[in-house]
Parts: structure tokens; C-alpha cells; sequence
């Protein structure tokens, strides 16, 4: 069972379509992707976004598409256009959904992107996806699992 559907089944109330409030935050270039280099866990993160990004920033170039980073003051920062540390949860939800991409660790703003119906792509190594993963608009999400050779997630903090 989704983790979403088990509160809403804890609390007696149905599951229905979130409300995320917003506050515009300017930016120059409206046709950008995020990349959100964050996780509470630390052993949860991925190591390898900025060879992902040298593999397809070419292409983005060519088709004016900015690479904007969500990250944390001890994140690895990429070489891209904007780099957004310190900036409130409802500048985030404006940035995410007006967005044309989310890529993100398993972290809340796959579930902001999944209430704006922005595509994402959530990877996801510690928890289970099928317990965690949004449950809203599944059809723009891409989930991508880390292969564990048939073993079980960790579901905890320790480096692997």
C-alpha cells in the first residue's frame, strides 16, 4: 500500500487532489528543467548528476532549455544556469510547475510535480517505490530504481 493511501486510511478521510499554494519568483528563460540534488538521506543520494548533465547539456543548449539545481549548502553544485538554495517552499512549487522537467532523488517535490501534472523523474534507492512514489498523475512520472540484484531496500541510513 502507497504510503499516501495509508495515512488517508490511518485518518478515516479519502485521498483527493492536493492544493499547493505558490508565490511567483522571476526567472529569465521560462523553458527549463530542474535537477534537485537534495535527500534527508544522505546514503539515498545520487552520485552521478553531473556526468548526466555533461551527457545532455549540449542538447538542452540547442533547444534553449535552462538546467536550474535545488540544493543544499553541502550539495555537489552543477554547472548550470541557476542554483536555488535558500528559497521558501512555495517559490519552489512555482518554480516546479511551471517547469517542463523534475528530476529529483526520492524527495517531496516528485509529489509537488506530481499535484502540477509536471513530468519527472524520480530515482530511488532506499525506500520502495510502489510504498513512497506519488500517487497523483503517475502518467508523467518515470521511476527509476536502483538495482539491488534481487534484495530487499535498505529502508534506513546506512552507506552502502
Amino acid at each position: 500500500m502507497n504510503l499516501t493511501e495509508k495515512i488517508a486510511l490511518d485518518c478515516g478521510v479519502k485521498v483527493s487532489e492536493p492544493y499547493l499554494d505558490r508565490y511567483f519568483l522571476p526567472v529569465k528563460n521560462d523553458n527549463y528543467i530542474i535537477i534537485d540534488t537534495r535527500n534527508r538521506n544522505e546514503s539515498g543520494e545520487y552520485d552521478y548528476f553531473t556526468d548526466v548533465l555533461d551527457l545532455i547539456k549540449d542538447d538542452l543548449r540547442n533547444a534553449n532549455i535552462d538546467v536550474f539545481q535545488l540544493a543544499t549548502d553541502k550539495s555537489v553544485k552543477l554547472a548550470c544556469d541557476r542554483c536555488y538554495i535558500s528559497i521558501n517552499k512555495k517559490q519552489e512549487n512555482y518554480l516546479i510547475s511551471k517547469s517542463k522537467l523534475l528530476v529529483s532523488n526520492e524527495n517531496y517535490t516528485l509529489y509537488v510535480a506530481s499535484v502540477f501534472n509536471v513530468k519527472s523523474v524520480g530515482l530511488y534507492s532506499l525506500f520502495n517505490p510502489k510504498n513512497t512514489r506519488p500517487i497523483w498523475n503517475q502518467k508523467s512520472q518515470i521511476i527509476l530504481e536502483s538495482d539491488r540484484e534481487g534484495n530487499f531496500p535498505s529502508y534506513g541510513n546506512s552507506k552502502e
